[in-house]
C-alpha cells in the first residue's frame, strides 16, 4: 500500500499566486498540453494540471491506476504530443526503458521534481526529449516549489550533479548552520546547513479530522526542510536529509549519498538503502535495480563501481538485487517498507 498524501490547507491568495508564477515562468497559454503523471490529490499537480488549466492549456491526465505502467504513459506520449511534462525520477526512468530510440520533439519543458537522477538517466532524457528545456525543481508539500534550475538539454546530460537552483520569485531561503542562520543570497562564502524556507503559497498547516494544525516552523515563520546544502561558488548543492543519516561502524552515513553512489555508477536503475541492527551489530543494506529492469548487475560489479566514490566504511554490509522495478509509493518514490519485507521474505 502507498504512503497516504499529506492534507495541508492553503490560502487561496497563495494559491492564486502560485498559478501565476506557473503561467508567467513558463509560458503556458491555451496552446499549451500538459502530460499530468501524478494523482491530483498530490501537491506537484498544481503546477502540470491547474496552472495549465488557469491559462487555457490542456491538461491529459493519466489514469492513476496506471502512472508506473510505463508502455502506457508512452502511449500518451505518442498520442497526445504533450509540450510540457512534469516527472519524479521512477517515472522518468520508465519512460526511458519504454521509449528506446523514439523522440518526442514536441515536449518544450521538462519539470524533474522529487528527487536525484543520475547522470546516465538524464543523458537518456536529453535524448528522448531533444527540443526541451529541463527545469530541476526543489520544494515540499508544507511550502510548494521554492527553488529552480533551468538548464539546456546539453547540460541537464552533461552536468553530474545537477543544483538545487535559485530562489523563485518571493521565496526566501535560508542556510541554518548550527544555530548561525544567514539568507542564501548573502553567503558570500561557502555555507552548509539545513535549509529554512518561506514562499507565499506556504501551506497554513496540516488539516486533520476537519481541523488545521500549524506547521512546525521557527519563531520567525521559517518552515526547516530537513534537507541539508551546500551553497558555494554561486550555487546551492543538495547534501541530503538531515533525517537520513546514520552512524555505521563509528562513522556518520548519508544513506542517501549512497543511493546516488550506486546511481552514479550507471549499472542500476534506482537503490533504496536502509539500516538494521542485529546481535552483532549494525547491518547496512542497500537494495537495487537494473537499468533496464531485466537482469541485475552483480553484487561484486555493484561494489567495484561504487568503490570509486564511497570510502570503505559507507559500502553497504548486504546488497539485494531486484529482477523488476521497486514497488513505489503513491508520490512515485521506492516504497521502502515493501522493499524491506520482501528482502526478509526470501
Amino acid at each position: 500500500m502507498g504512503r497516504a498524501p499529506k492534507l495541508v490547507a492553503i490560502p487561496v491568495a497563495g494559491l492564486v499566486e502560485f498559478l501565476q508564477w506557473g503561467q508567467d515562468y513558463f509560458s503556458f497559454d491555451a496552446a499549451t498540453v500538459s502530460l499530468s503523471l501524478s494523482p491530483w490529490n498530490f501537491d506537484v499537480s498544481l503546477l502540470d494540471t491547474w496552472a495549465v488549466l488557469s491559462s487555457g492549456g490542456t491538461a491529459v491526465a493519466a489514469e492513476a491506476a496506471r502512472l508506473h505502467d510505463a508502455a502506457y504513459l508512452v502511449r500518451l506520449l505518442d498520442e497526445h504530443r504533450p509540450t510540457f511534462v512534469q516527472v519524479v525520477p521512477s517515472t522518468l526512468d520508465a519512460l526511458i526503458n519504454a521509449a528506446g530510440s523514439t523522440t518526442y520533439p514536441s515536449v518544450r519543458n521538462i519539470v524533474l521534481t522529487g528527487g536525484v537522477v543520475a547522470q546516465p538517466a538524464r543523458a537518456a532524457a536529453a535524448n528522448l526529449f531533444p527540443e526541451a528545456t529541463f527545469h530541476n525543481v526543489y520544494g515540499a508539500t508544507e511550502v510548494n516549489d521554492c527553488l529552480i534550475e533551468t538548464l539546456t538539454a546539453q547540460q541537464f546530460a552533461g552536468t553530474e550533479m545537477l543544483p538545487l537552483g535559485v530562489p523563485i520569485a518571493g521565496c526566501e531561503i535560508y542556510l541554518d548552520a548550527g544555530g548561525d542562520r544567514q539568507p542564501l543570497h548573502e553567503a558570500a562564502e561557502a555555507t552548509h546547513g539545513e535549509l529554512l524556507v518561506r514562499t507565499p503559497w506556504m501551506a497554513e498547516g496540516y488539516i486533520h479530522d476537519g481541523t488545521i494544525t500549524p506547521l512546525p516552523v521557527t519563531a520567525d515563520a521559517l518552515y526547516p526542510m530537513k534537507d541539508q546544502a551546500l551553497w558555494a561558488n554561486g550555487q546551492l548543492m543538495y547534501q541530503g536529509r538531515r533525517d537520513r543519516m546514520v552512524k555505521v561502524r563509528g562513522q556518520r552515513v548519508n544513506l542517501e549519498e549512497l543511493e546516488n553512489a550506486a546511481r552514479r555508477t550507471g549499472l542500476v536503475g534506482m537503490a533504496c538503502a536502509w539500516l538494521t541492527g542485529t546481535t552483532s551489530g549494525e547491518e547496512l543494506h542497500m537494495a537495487y535495480t537494473a537499468p533496464d529492469h531485466g537482469t541485475a548487475m552483480t553484487g561484486l560489479q555493484l561494489r567495484m563501481a561504487m568503490s570509486a566514490t564511497l570510502p570503505a566504511f559507507a559500502m553497504p554490509n548486504q546488497l539485494h538485487a531486484f529482477a523488476g522495478p521497486f514497488p513505489l509509493n503513491g508520490n512515485g518514490k521506492p516504497d521502502l517498507p515493501t522493499i524491506k519485507s520482501r528482502v526478509e521474505s526470501e
